[in-house]
């Protein structure tokens, strides 16, 4: 039943033997596969000397087709306070500092389309309630360059992100700087600032200049 479900789905075919072969739209996920591994290659040290200058947890993440925030790459700091997330796991987009500055710089009828799809669940007192919240918030997002988890995952713990763009312009993940909530707040122009130049960093990196980049989220 499974080679049967597979060729349906148009994943294989069958050959004169008898046999099934991989159809093409396996080059499909290999390229997205491929995609993944390098730009966590490329992020890998201005994460890593994010998370040092401020001894925070810096990640990685994506928007997945659905949405969907999944974490690609964690940097742990010396704290024993730390955010708790997985590489692989993903969360909903719209509670979380990378989802919502991703979702304010993707295409704005697709992050319309996701926004109003959303099935909305409090995770904390401070969570988002509904898609008219969160689109005035993306607004915000847009116009200031990064975002903020305020409490929104977990009462204790604040995230600020920001965007990452490819060659041509478009946002394809978030960096971001997550600890506790007194540290964070005490911290906040600095750790914003360290942030943003750390999206601004890759996204150079990826063939997209600074001021490129600015002018998406604008």
């Amino acid at each position: 039943r499974l080679p049967y479900t597979l060729e349906k789905g148009g994943y294989v075919s069958k050959n004169g033997h008898a046999k099934y072969d991989l159809s093409i739209k396996f080059a499909h996920y290999g390229s997205l596969v491929v995609d993944r591994q390098s730009i966590v290659q490329v992020c890998k040290p201005v994460l890593e000397k994010l998370r040092d200058a401020h001894n925070e947890t810096s990640h990685l993440s994506m928007l997945t087709s659905s949405g969907k925030l999944v974490f690609l790459s964690k940097h742990y700091s010396g704290s024993s306070l730390q955010m708790y997330s997985r590489i692989g796991e993903e969360r909903d987009s719209f509670n979380t500092a990378s989802g919502k500055v991703m979702l304010a710089h993707i295409e704005r009828e697709r992050a319309e389309a996701l926004v109003r799809g959303f099935q909305y669940k409090a995770l904390t007192v401070h969570s988002i309630p509904g898609p008219d919240e969160l689109l005035v918030e993306l607004e915000q997002i847009r116009q200031q360059g990064y975002s903020v988890d305020r409490e929104e995952t977990e009462i204790g713990l604040v995230c600020f992100s920001a965007p990452i763009f490819d060659h041509r312009g478009e946002c394809v993940a978030a960096v971001s700087l997550s600890g506790p909530t007194i540290r964070m707040y005490s911290r906040q122009n600095e750790i914003i600032a360290g942030v943003t130049e750390a999206g601004k960093s890759i996204s150079a990196s990826l063939g997209c200049g600074a001021q490129k980049s600015r002018g998406r989220a604008d």
